[in-house]
């Protein structure tokens, strides 16, 4: 991530994360965590486009992944993949993992 970016996740040297945990966050293990974020992502249906872009850009690895309604957590193969019915239920799950791994330095398994 390059210097412009980075200085956008950090505010007057507080990283994201401090942040978060200092303001205490959502619950990301609530039952209906993803339905929220799936029914947001509906009716704002360009967001899920987005977050495709953004995960097709994130060069790192382990990382998580979303292409259209697949998500999975990528480490040399594809571990924990899912599948959905819809995008905006697949972008949900793709954003949940993705702010567990950013916010709580966690991954999400699918069991």
């Amino acid at each position: 991530m390059g210097s412009a970016a980075l200085s956008r996740y950090h505010t007057k040297g507080r990283a994201l994360d401090q942040r978060y945990v200092r303001g205490g966050g959502p619950d990301l293990d609530a039952d209906d965590f993803e339905a929220l974020v799936a029914e947001q992502l509906r009716s704002e249906g360009g967001l899920i486009d987005l977050w495709e872009t953004f995960s097709a850009d994130t060069r790192g690895t382990p990382a998580s992944y979303l292409v259209g309604t697949e998500v999975g957590y990528f480490d040399g193969q594809r571990l924990d993949v899912r599948h959905h019915a819809d995008r905006a239920d697949a972008c949900a799950d793709y954003i949940h993992r993705r702010t567990l791994e950013i916010l709580e330095h966690r991954r999400l398994s699918q069991g």
